[in-house]
């Protein structure tokens, strides 16, 4: 084989080369991209799981005030601590009315919400 010959094989061996790593090179960076964001997805999902645990441990209390009462009104986060010590500290009354009231949580930025008397547990405030 003549010299032009090797040398048009090595470049070419070269190019394909250099094309391999560019492209194992972007397939590593979308791989890591899509870990970080499953990885900073996880506490956000953690605490939108554990507000909506806070909010549902705070529902025997508030039925337990509108039994006693008659009425959500008057039914203040310092009320609902009163009937139940141990809540969370994450757990607010939003409002509370004679028909009705909310009470929510946020924990590490995500909150759950509980309307009353009926309502199921629901991402994001009342």
């Amino acid at each position: 084989m003549s010299h032009l010959v090797w040398a048009l094989v090595i470049g070419a061996a070269v190019v394909g080369l250099v094309a391999g790593i560019r492209a194992v090179r972007k397939t590593s960076a979308e791989a890591t991209a899509g870990v970080d964001t499953l990885v900073a997805g996880i506490p956000a999902a953690a605490g939108a799981g554990a507000a909506a645990e806070d909010v549902r441990a705070a529902i025997p209390s508030l039925d337990a005030y509108f039994a006693q009462s008659g009425t959500y009104a008057g039914l203040t986060t310092a009320t609902l601590r009163q009937l139940d010590p141990g809540l969370d500290q994450t757990v607010t009354v939003a409002w509370a009315r004679a028909d009705g009231a909310c009470v929510q949580s946020t924990v590490r930025g995500q909150t759950a919400s509980t309307r009353r008397p009926t309502g199921d547990i629901v991402a994001g405030p009342c």
